[in-house]
């Protein structure tokens, strides 16, 4: 039998531990690489958002040859006529999805920065949980020190009261034993 009058099982209790951190870092884990994730798809949507911005530029300046060659002639036909607004408006399309891939990427990004944020706030908290099991596990160190220091005191002074009742017991009997 045991004298520990506090009663902590440290080998489960550093199992869930060693559980919870373990499931926290794969937390932290996964969400790193989420980040990673929206970070790599922000880099291609601008890439793609710039690429659309080049074609544009190319775009703009078949547009003015167009348009130059079609001031130029004295009989701008429909067919021209229509190539520069279907022109005209396949830039301006372009534009506005430009502008899309831009705001999409940005808002990726801003995802990868709450991951971030998210990830530091679960890093702290793993710290604060480890701080706390450490000073739990201190406290009830102590505390199982600090009674089983009492009840060994108390054990003590219960027999050394036993042994002096003994010797009370003890003297009496003799004296009685010689009387019979």
């Amino acid at each position: 039998m045991s004298d520990n009058i506090f009663i902590w099982n440290e080998t489960l209790a550093e199992q869930v531990r060693s559980q919870t951190d373990r499931a926290l870092q794969g937390q932290v884990d996964d969400m790193r690489q989420s980040a990673e994730r929206f970070r790599y798809e922000a880099d291609q949507q601008e890439e793609r958002a710039e690429q659309l911005e080049r074609n544009i530029s190319s775009m703009q300046d078949r547009l003015t040859t167009l348009t130059t060659r079609s001031a130029k002639s004295s009989d701008s036909s429909d067919a021209a006529t229509a190539l520069i607004d279907r022109l005209t408006e396949q830039i301006d399309s372009s534009r506005t999805e430009a502008a899309e891939m831009k705001e999409q990427a940005r808002k990726v990004r801003e995802g990868a920065r709450e991951l971030d944020r998210a990830i530091e706030e679960l890093e702290r908290a793993k710290q604060a949980i480890e701080r706390l099991y450490q000073e739990l596990k201190e406290l009830t160190q102590s505390t199982d020190a600090t009674y089983a220091a009492r009840i060994a005191a108390i054990k003590a002074e219960m027999e050394a009261y036993i042994r002096k009742m003994m010797g009370i017991r003890d003297s009496f009997g003799i004296g009685f034993t010689s009387i019979g």
